[in-house]
């Protein structure tokens, strides 16, 4: 009787091990799965979150975007209007060499306008695309040509371009469509927050 009651002991013992066993074993896959669907939660905000944050990055890149074509298209329309109203108040007195530079100043703005267009067409196809097209420049005549424009759009500004003494300026890599935009940037913005009896001086060396 005695060696009978030790083996049900034993055996509810094992029994009870048993059950104990299967309830931390589910527990442990409980935690195992919340732990799973946690670290997937958490994937799965950090992908949405760089997701956003890469919508916010497009986002701004086409606001500054349309911010540089806007401006860029502001600047040969002010050119083209500026030689339009010097021809009208010379009409009937307008002399033939400078009705023939007012008309070229206008078909190089149109030149440019057509080059902004074009350049706007393909950055809108290829938006993750950008493109710059290097080459040797002279830098001296890209600051002349938007010095120039400055002065037609600003005719009571005094710009002066300073050059090297008895030294010519060595061509630069650039591009030269991009350059003029950082060139006429910096002279739109010196003529905008500097005083209006002040001289923009440009220096190029």
């Amino acid at each position: 009787e005695r060696y009978r009651n030790g083996v049900l002991t034993i055996i509810f013992l094992m029994l009870g091990i048993c059950v104990c066993s299967f309830i931390i074993s589910v527990y442990l896959f409980i935690a195992l799965r919340r732990v799973r669907e946690s670290e997937w939660a958490k994937r799965q905000a950090l992908q949405l979150q760089s997701e956003l944050e890469a919508e916010r990055r497009v986002g701004e890149l086409h606001r500054n975007f349309a911010a540089m074509v806007s401006h860029q298209f502001r600047t040969p329309l002010a050119i083209i209007d500026s030689s339009m109203q010097r021809i009208l108040r010379m009409r009937g007195h307008v002399q033939p060499d400078e009705l023939l530079r007012r008309v070229h100043k206008v078909r190089r703005a149109t030149v440019r306008l057509a080059r902004l267009v074009e350049h706007t067409r393909i950055a809108d196809e290829y938006a993750d695309v950008f493109d710059v097209a290097v080459e040797p420049c002279d830098l001296l005549p890209l600051v002349e040509a938007m010095v120039q424009q400055q002065r037609e759009i600003s005719p009571p500004r005094l710009i002066r371009v300073i050059t090297p003494q008895g030294e010519a300026v060595p061509p630069v890599l650039c591009d030269p469509m991009l350059a003029e935009h950082i060139i006429f940037n910096f002279l739109s913005n010196a003529v905008k927050y500097s005083p209006d009896e002040t001289t923009v001086q440009v220096v190029v060396n």
